[in-house]
């Protein structure tokens, strides 16, 4: 792959509307699944981009995918912007097919365009969405109903037993109880966790689909299991 230092800033910057896409990508994929990317993917004015992402579609083994992008790639003959967004979208189309969460995908595809990029999305030195997150919460909460019984038990939890209340709960386990909480329970939760972790389950709440009273429960049992 060619060296960062073969692109200009313009060239760069020409690029990020390939990250937003790719963002958009990894957001589908966590709230449809993949099979949902052959529809985003087909709506997409970018013959290589809907490539790398019917690739992944079709289940192709990742090694597989990143040899014929790359091969693609070195055969191409492009330069510039042209290139570098086959790049990203090689990085991209691997990071949506292992899963990985849209915020980490937008991280990992700013890291390509170097560090002036990461700053200006705020992702250097460290991503810390401290100042959004208490807004966020209430946005996200406004669309879920709380749980009284479950919020009156997390209030007079300390700080320490909400950290031990978290072990062995998965974080997509600990959206599902956040959406019961109230706002201030929420926020107790989420204050235990660092600023980027609790903005990505914030992310993940957003998408998540319908919840049964027995996950809900479940996950209530689990985490007041540890508060005992």
């Amino acid at each position: 792959m060619s060296m960062l230092s073969e692109f200009s800033s313009a060239e760069r910057e020409a690029c990020l509307p390939i990250i937003d896409m790719m963002m958009g990508c990894a957001q589908a994929a966590r709230k449809h699944g993949v099979l949902a990317l052959e529809e985003f993917a087909n709506k997409q004015d970018n013959d290589f981009f809907t490539f790398a992402i019917m690739l992944v579609v079709d289940g192709t083994d990742p090694q597989l995918v990143k040899g014929m992008l790359e091969t693609l790639i070195s055969t191409g003959g492009h330069t510039g912007a042209a290139l570098l967004e086959r790049i990203i979208i090689t990085e991209g189309a691997l990071s949506v097919q292992a899963g990985e969460h849209p915020r980490l995908v937008e991280t990992k595809l700013l890291c390509v365009l170097g560090e002036e990029f990461l700053r200006k999305r705020g992702h250097f030195p460290a991503y810390n969405p401290t100042d959004e997150l208490a807004a966020r919460t209430a946005e996200v909460l406004a669309n879920y109903q709380p749980d009284e019984t479950f919020s009156n038990k997390i209030a007079p939890m300390t700080n320490v037993e909400i950290q031990c209340a978290f072990n062995g709960v998965q974080m997509a386990e600990l959206a599902i109880a956040i959406t019961t909480c109230t706002h201030e329970a929420a926020t107790k939760l989420l204050s235990n966790l660092s600023p980027r972790l609790a903005a990505q389950i914030l992310d993940d709440i957003e998408i998540l689909g319908e919840i049964s009273k027995e996950e809900i429960l479940n996950v209530h049992n689990k985490i007041l299991a540890n508060f005992k």
